[in-house]
């Protein structure tokens, strides 16, 4: 057993380097500060086309750490439009744009400025147009269906609802971004959808204002530091249930029939019993779990900061139908992903070679919870 001094020791050990795969990594000469993002897939009730795109747009608050003149992040994928990119200084002067290029084998995106950017300056980056399908493969910012029954039809209908997976490195699929696990930042997310739909992101809905034509935007409140790899958000028609800072969202069945009740009641005790053992509370003020049909989730639960996705049969439990066997891996499933909510998430790898320090804890706590 694991004794309590030697696990503070070991997850404080997170300054590490690697020297593995350097050819992929970015340059260290600039670190972000905070993302703007916004987006806007392209929704209906019961979309069934095989092209889903959707639009966004990011503005990055940009740290130079030694000088430059180029900007270079991650990005696969996506499309950008060029002459949607902006550079500005910290007064709000835009800088010349001299050139973009683009590496699709190592996942990269240089703009390249006419003038040099100074170490310890502030910039900020606007790339106000990009665009992508969303994703069916469960990667990225995707797409799934469940089946919901209409009243006054009499048949079942297929329902869409989007979501995003991005560990280890599929948020630049999604938006462009510094994809590494040790560059942190802040994000404020803004998700434009639809009358009938909501949406749902890391941290608490901060606003919600109406654009008109039946859109909405619902804007989150800024997350705490954090990494590319456990950022997440979703839009559906789900309904949610909630006990204390726990909201569980799923398909309106489920709601109904209380399948939402187990893990709720399961999640708070095993966040108090995280925070009663680490003494370090967690840091977020809600905790959301996302309820996913399997087929479209094959990771079978993800531990995004605030907003964690599960496929639906590894969440949702039927008092009629599931066994014990059932509950107990919806409980270890749980521990281990609110686990990651101080390992992965507060403590992270500062690159994937040491992953351990994620998955070790998780998979560990995942039994030590459970069990208590």
């Amino acid at each position: 057993m694991i004794s309590r001094s030697i696990l503070l020791v070991l997850v404080s050990v997170i300054a590490l380097k690697t020297v593995s795969s350097e050819v992929y990594r970015l340059p260290d000469n600039i670190k972000p500060i905070r993302y703007y993002l916004a987006f806007e897939p392209q929704l209906n009730l019961t979309e069934t086309s095989n092209y889903i795109p959707y639009y966004g747009s990011v503005t990055m608050e940009l740290t130079i750490l030694e000088n430059t003149r180029n900007i270079t992040f991650n990005k696969k994928l996506l499309e950008i439009d060029e002459s949607s990119i902006k550079v500005l200084n910290k007064v709000g002067k835009e800088l010349k744009v001299i050139a973009t290029s683009s590496n699709a084998v190592e996942e990269m995106y240089t703009v390249q400025m006419e003038d040099e950017l100074i170490k310890n300056e502030t910039y900020t980056l606007e790339i106000n147009n990009f665009h992508n399908n969303l994703s069916y493969r469960g990667l990225g910012f995707f797409r799934a269906y469940y089946r919901l029954h209409n009243k006054e039809t009499g048949k079942d209908e297929s329902r869409l609802l989007v979501a995003t997976h991005f560990e280890p490195a599929a948020a630049r699929n999604a938006f462009p971004c510094f994809d590494e696990p040790a560059i942190k930042a802040k994000f404020i997310v803004s998700l434009i959808r639809r009358e009938g739909f909501n949406s749902v992101s890391n941290e608490a809905l901060e606003s919600t204002k109406d654009l008109g034509d039946g859109r909405f935007k619902d804007t989150f409140k800024e997350t705490p530091l954090m990494s590319t790899y456990t950022l997440a958000f979703a839009v559906s028609d789900y309904e949610s249930k909630s006990l204390g800072r726990f909201r569980i969202l799923a398909k309106s069945s489920a709601i109904k029939n209380n399948e939402t009740d187990f893990a709720l009641d399961t999640s708070v005790k095993t966040l108090k019993a995280l925070e009663e053992y680490t003494g370090v509370n967690f840091v977020i003020d809600k905790m959301d779990q996302l309820a996913i049909p399997d087929r479209y989730f094959k990771y079978v639960a993800m531990e995004n900061w605030g907003l964690a996705i599960y496929g639906e049969s590894h969440l949702l439990r039927s008092k009629t139908y599931d066994s014990a066997d059932d509950y107990q891996r919806t409980t270890v499933y749980i521990s281990h992903e609110l686990g990651h909510q101080w390992f992965g998430n507060l403590v992270t790898p500062a690159w994937w070679d040491y992953m351990w320090i994620a998955e070790s804890f998780a998979t560990y706590f995942q039994y030590h919870t459970a069990d208590a």
